[in-house]
């Protein structure tokens, strides 16, 4: 087995961390020298904006590409896999290769200056001594010209040099005020050759500073490519009163001439071969029950943990939910070493013995499991299984602790996890909870704190070894070599790789096993928990492609896969409009159809490499609607008439007045509906039938009238 999963190399080295750093954390440097090139990024050749601007113009005088059209910064595509400098964005001007909105803004009335960047362009820029960023805001977005080597499948990364930020003069210490950092939240989106590949990505909080995932698969052939950088939006700030330190949020003054809270600033785009996902081949088990065997034919109750190897190199397996220690052959042949179902609680050899409900099991060097148990009539029980199946107790009873409870009494800790520690020794672990005492807030209070213990186990008696005050330390992650871990949930565990450039990528996505192993040959094994539940074998699935599918609009999709299915695999989805927005009701929200220019829903597909689509929603009006044409009459009375559409589950319009065509008013008083075709409540007319009369008094002269139906 390769210690690199990825399909193919890679050109370029990732840059340190070092390049980010910043002398004041939370704060961007702004030096703004917009001739500044950006040092030496492509083994020699300069990236100032004048030399990269000839050879764009050079590359489309070449290939035919007019001025209307995205063209690479250095006169050639960028070279893919590797990494994309924000700065070197395509050539082409506004709309074309970016959109900005130019050097100036306004947040809430306040003028906003931005850097200046390349020269001509609407896009912002930003650089300290060693890195220059594009400072994008909410809608705009920049193009880059790529080129493929070879067909394959890639994952994409960012980086970012912070999100959006709030300063407020939270300390003011004369003559100085320190700034206090509130993040703000930007929500961005990658596309490949026109097509939304990422969905929307948010970005926020100090963590946004370094390497975010974008786009984790997606494939590109050999060739020319697009990679469009879009920002959805950007959280804006309190509004202000005043430039400068204005205005007040908590009682304190808010920085808002600051570009910086409206933007956000890209610094890099990391696009790398990705690597193989691996899929799991059930060797054992698939079915409940409890049978022995080899492959379909084994039943399992719950295989939740594979501890390891034993000295014959079969796998030994805790069955929880049959309460049984058995082993698993590579090749599928199960055994049960120790214990059977419904057997009582005793010990005993094989499959005479008894387990009660197994909480955890380890194994030492030599094979040996010590199962712990939780027991109905005492606390916990401790058993040794040897490698011949002989099951004795080591300990039974209840684990305490130095604490007292309220009544004086040594207070009993729970244990809930038995491993070996560094030196080899077995360990036991509890955790309890308990009010204290504390004077943090200036004043006494109780608080529930949560503390953890470990003991060692001498003679059949427990003793206190360690003491955790924070609680047990985190477990969730296990490290296998070769940059393979895993990382466990409070229900899964799943396997990642971490390359050299610290690059994580997740190697069984959409899958959760109750367990995950790798034995001394490399190889892995997982174990499936449930009363469904089987053990496999971990392999790489080149066949496997994943269904990605966005919304835009009101909207969501059922049936998109949670895994990466087969090529024979029929996938079917179906868009469902939604009947409510943050707006109020959308009565008339539509499914408009796929990003493909598909309408087929439900959908009926099958993939053959990994597919992203975008379902679109949006408002379509009923045909027809509104005023009916030819109903207004003016009465001598000095009312107005006219009829509006109706239907028989009624349409809302709203009805406003105006003098002067500008300044539109509710009308208060003075409109009523027909008897019988609806009603009009604060100037809402509700039409139940298909011509609904309403009739609106006329006091002054003229008066203009405007009727909008309501999407409810």
């Amino acid at each position: 087995m390769t210690n690199d999963p990825r399909t193919s190399g890679r050109s370029g080295k990732r840059p340190t961390d070092s390049r980010f750093s910043n002398p004041i954390p939370g704060l961007r440097p702004r030096k703004f020298n917009p001739g500044q090139a950006d040092g030496d990024r492509r083994g020699g050749l300069r990236s100032g904006p004048f030399f990269g601007a000839l050879l764009g113009f050079v590359w489309m005088l070449v290939h035919g590409v007019g001025l209307a059209q995205s063209a690479p910064f250095f006169g050639e595509p960028l070279k893919l896999p590797g990494r994309i400098e924000a700065e070197h964005y395509d050539l082409g001007g506004e709309g074309v290769a970016y959109h900005g909105r130019g050097l100036q803004d306004t947040n809430h009335g306040v003028v906003v200056t931005f850097p200046p960047g390349r020269p001509g362009s609407l896009i912002p820029e930003y650089q300290d001594v060693r890195s220059t960023n594009v400072v994008l805001r909410a809608g705009e977005w920049v193009n880059f010209t790529v080129e493929v080597a070879e067909d394959g499948y890639f994952s994409a990364l960012f980086r970012t040099y912070g999100a959006p930020l709030r300063l407020e003069a939270c300390v003011p210490l004369p003559p100085w005020v320190a700034p206090c950092v509130y993040w703000g939240t930007a929500v961005v989106r990658a596309e490949v050759d026109g097509a939304n590949y990422s969905g929307p990505v948010a970005i926020s909080g100090p963590e946004a500073w370094g390497e975010h995932p974008l786009i984790p698969r997606f494939w590109m052939s050999r060739g020319v490519h697009q990679i469009r950088w879009v920002v959805e939006s950007v959280e804006n700030m309190d509004p202000p009163q005043s430039p400068g330190w204005a205005g007040l949020f908590n009682g304190n003054p808010v920085k808002t001439d600051d570009y910086q809270s409206m933007s956000i600033a890209l610094d890099s785009i990391l696009v790398l071969p990705a690597v193989t996902p691996f899929r799991l081949v059930t060797i054992a088990g698939g079915n409940p029950g409890f049978q022995d065997g080899q492959g379909s034919e084994v039943r399992f109750g719950n295989p939740r943990s594979l501890l390891g190897e034993a000295a014959s190199g079969d796998l030994v397996v805790v069955d929880t939910g049959n309460s049984t220690i058995r082993l698993v052959s590579k090749e599928g042949n199960v055994r049960t070493l120790a214990g059977f179902p419904k057997n009582p609680v005793r010990d005993g050899l094989g499959t005479n013995a008894g387990f009660g409900p197994i909480l955890q099991a380890a194994k030492d060097a030599s094979g040996t499991v010590f199962v712990l148990e939780r027991d109905p009539g005492v606390a916990n029980r401790v058993r040794r299984v040897d490698l011949n199946g002989d099951v004795t107790t080591l300990f039974l009873g209840s684990a305490e602790v130095t604490y007292t409870d309220p009544t004086g009494a040594p207070l009993k800790v729970p244990l809930s996890g038995i491993q070996f520690d560094s030196t080899g020794n077995l360990e036991l672990l509890g955790q309890f909870s308990r009010l204290e005492l504390s004077f943090e807030h200036g004043f006494q209070e109780y608080i529930e704190m949560v503390r953890g213990v470990s003991f060692a186990l001498e003679g059949g008696q427990v003793r206190e070894t360690r003491f955790f005050p924070g609680g047990l330390p985190d477990q969730s992650t296990r490290e296998f070599g070769n940059g393979y871990f895993s990382k466990r949930n409070s229900v899964a565990e799943n396997l990642y790789y971490k390359d050299s450039d610290g690059v994580v990528s997740e190697v069984t996505p959409g899958m959760n096993f109750s367990s995950i192993f790798r034995s001394g040959d490399g190889a892995f094994f997982a174990a499936e928990g449930g009363y469904l539940g089987g053990v496999g074998r971990l392999e790489p699935a080149t066949d496997l492609s994943r269904l990605s599918v966005f919304t835009r609009g009101f909207g969501s999709v059922t049936g998109v896969p949670t895994v990466l299915v087969l090529p024979t695999h029929e996938i079917r989805i179906e868009a469902m409009p939604s009947r409510s927005s943050p707006n109020g009701l959308t009565r008339f929200n539509r499914f408009l159809g796929w990003s493909d220019g598909s309408t087929e829903n439900p959908r009926f597909l099958r993939i053959e490499r990994d597919t992203f689509l975008e379902a679109n929603f949006g408002v379509v009006l009923p045909n027809p609607h509104g005023v009916v044409p030819g109903s207004v009459r003016y009465l001598s009375s000095g009312s107005l008439e006219f009829a509006v559409v109706g239907d028989f589950n009624h349409y809302f319009y709203q009805l406003e007045v105006s003098q002067n065509l500008k300044d539109w008013q509710i009308p208060s008083s003075g409109v009523f509906v027909k008897e019988g075709d609806g009603s009009v409540v604060n100037g809402i007319v509700e039409a139940r039938l298909p011509q609904t009369w309403v009739s609106v008094r006329t006091k002054t002269a003229p008066l203009y009238l405007r009727v909008q139906l309501l999407d409810r």
